[in-house]
């Protein structure tokens, strides 16, 4: 999913330009803008996709979908061989390399094809769903189809074209979602969320070749190569991707095994819900930041510099989204389904307040990968999704999705204050400049939202049902741009002024 092309066209003369007169750092700053420009697109056509899904599909669809995932999430763990990260940290060996790689993902990717296909009989009786096998199959076709794409998408990151990369992403979301929605319309129920990763795999492949223009040369030799050598450099990686798997779909697993189908629609409807606005963050961290901190490896204290002040901006603006968001799904999700998914308002509401901490760990993650630690990176994967299991498997034996949601959000908090406490020692970063830059911006939204319930206790009674919700959406956003902008008027400024530096170089594009 990657490009290179013999003409340059104006989008990247404009890049080229931009890395002349500001290097390394113009490059990542306008990677990162364009990727929230084009994730912002894209969790907004995702929005839009759930809200016809979520009018077309049952929670029990919901819930078989969210059950397979979890499963082909876990074998799908060896895809691509880690291959994608190797060629990413290792950027300037892409050309030797690349040949090799590639027949090397697509054996674990038909490896895992195999191994889901071969496990899929075993699983109709798990949630009772006849359905599961086959949804399982269409998955595991998916991965060797979807191998060519990984390669290119990794070939865009080590040449820092963040520009391409995140129209390759959006375009490739908006081709699951419109065959996700087609399918919906033609009464594919769950199907619905399978057939269109065959689709979306095959795209991927075509449009990132016709973006980087560079076949992969499998019959090159590379002098002293070893398979083992190979095994060796991708085990922790693939190790964490197991590990990571764990972290994002093990939860629904084990909450399929422990409650209903709906149960787990219903908890898999509130994460994603709360995951398309995490993503605005999380996209462009664990995309842009592995190449950027990579290129900074030669110079440690440039490297810490770049991770706290994207740490602190991150801790920012995720804060303040997490507290709006609490505050006002409930009126969103009533209003778009009728009342339909009533029923997972509370749960979002919990997931919500998780977001900053997704961002801490996600941050990290970058870092770790652009150092290759990636033995710390597997055992921090390792307990990421360990414990975010057992958190939801404890929510689950206590009730319904809401306490799933209560306890899965709790560990994760949890999670990333350990890990801000732990840098010190593991990462060899300051626990002064760490507490400044994430628990400031925590401190100060905390404080705006209660501010605000004091506030609205004055103002509530005048006012009942969506009005009421309005006005505290209302008054909650008054307070947080107001504190914000009073404290961190510097750091939203210069957010700003990226917004508007991209923009004008997009208008720039468009000149003739």
């Amino acid at each position: 999913m990657e490009a290179i092309t013999p003409t340059i066209p104006r989008s990247e003369l404009a890049n080229l330009e931009m890395q002349k007169v500001g290097g390394r750092k113009a490059s990542a700053v306008f990677g990162m803008a364009w990727f929230f420009a084009n994730t912002l697109v894209g969790r907004a056509l995702s929005l839009a996709t759930q809200f016809v899904l979520g009018w077309l599909l049952l929670p029990s669809e919901f819930g078989i979908y969210a059950f397979a995932l979890s499963i082909s999430t876990a074998i799908g763990a060896i895809r691509n061989g880690g291959v994608s990260q190797l060629l990413i940290q290792q950027g300037d060996r892409y050309s030797e390399r690349a040949g090799v790689m590639t027949l090397y993902a697509l054996a674990f990717n038909t490896l895992a094809m195999v191994i889901l296909c071969a496990v899929a009989p075993l699983t109709d009786s798990l949630i009772d769903s006849t359905e599961l096998p086959w949804m399982l199959a269409c998955i595991g076709l998916s991965f060797p189809l979807g191998t060519l794409g990984a390669i290119f998408r990794s070939k865009l990151s080590i040449d820092r074209r963040f520009r391409s990369l995140a129209g390759l992403n959006t375009t490739s979301a908006l081709v699951w979602q419109s065959s996700a929605v087609s399918l919906a319309f033609l009464g594919f129920g769950a199907f619905s969320f399978v057939l269109p990763l065959l689709i979306q795999a095959v795209y991927e492949s075509v449009a990132g070749w016709l973006m980087v223009k560079e076949t992969p040369r499998v019959w090159h030799t590379i002098e002293g190569f070893s398979v083992k050598r190979l095994v060796q450099e991708t085990s922790w990686i693939m190790g964490s991707a197991a590990v990571l798997s764990l972290a994002v779909t093990g939860d629904y697993f084990v909450v399929g095994l422990l409650r209903e189908k709906e149960v787990v629609g219903t908890y898999f409807f509130a994460f994603q819900m709360v995951v398309t606005c995490a993503q605005l963050f999380t996209n462009g961290v664990e995309t842009v930041f592995p190449s950027l901190l990579r290129s900074l490896n030669h110079d440690p204290t440039k490297q810490k510099e770049a991770f706290f002040k994207s740490l602190h901006t991150l801790m920012l603006t995720t804060t303040s989204v997490s507290v709006l968001l609490s505050f006002s799904v409930s009126l969103f999700i009533h209003f778009l389904w009728s009342g339909k998914w009533d029923s997972a308002v509370q749960a979002t509401q919990m997931l919500a307040f998780s977001i900053p901490a997704w961002v801490v760990v996600s941050l990290v993650r970058a870092l770790l990968e652009a150092q290759g630690l990636w033995r710390k990176r597997f055992l921090l994967l390792a307990a990421y999704g360990a414990g975010g299991i057992t958190a939801a498997g404890l929510g689950a034996w206590m009730g319904g999705a809401t306490d799933i949601a209560l306890t899965v959000a709790a560990y994760y908090v949890l999670f990333s204050i350990g890990l801000i406490l732990a840098m010190p020692r593991m990462l060899d970063l300051p626990l002064t400049a760490l507490s400044s830059a994430v628990f400031g911006p925590i401190v100060l939204n905390i404080a705006c939202a209660m501010a605000g319930m004091f506030l609205i206790e004055f103002l509530r009674y005048d006012f009942a049902g969506p009005m009421n919700t309005l006005l505290t959406t209302a008054v909650f956003m008054t307070l947080i741009v107001a504190g914000n902008v009073s404290l961190y008027h510097t750091e939203w400024r210069d957010v700003l002024s990226v917004m508007r530096k991209s923009f004008h170089a997009r208008l720039a594009e468009k000149t003739p």
